[in-house]
């Protein structure tokens, strides 16, 4: 009966284990060099892109259309911005406008 009870309670231990762990995404453009990377990207109407700074900098993500800005994002930050309509959006960090960048949303 202790054997079944013990069995039992790491059953349990071990399922509640796997619940508790984070599910980690990852990023769809890296800033890092002051590049964006990488410097295209295709999603569909509907989807979101992540960008994470990760490089020593501060920057921000500015649509030229002026449709979406980040702010000043510092190393580590992320933004996410979800595309709602097709075409193409052109993008460049404010602090830096060598940095570019295009989102192809079909």
């Amino acid at each position: 009966m202790r054997l079944g009870v013990l069995f039992f309670v790491l059953l349990l231990a071990g399922c509640t284990a796997s619940v508790n762990e984070p599910v980690i995404s990852s990023p769809d453009i890296v800033i890092e060099s002051f590049s964006f990377v990488p410097e295209s990207l295709n999603v569909s109407v509907g989807g979101s892109v992540t960008w994470l700074n990760s490089d020593g900098a501060v920057h921000t993500i500015v649509a030229d259309d002026g449709s979406f800005s980040s702010g000043v994002l510092n190393d580590g930050d992320s933004y996410s911005f979800t595309f709602n309509s097709p075409g193409t959006v052109s993008y460049h960090c404010s602090v830096h406008p060598s940095m570019r960048g295009v989102i192809v949303v079909d």
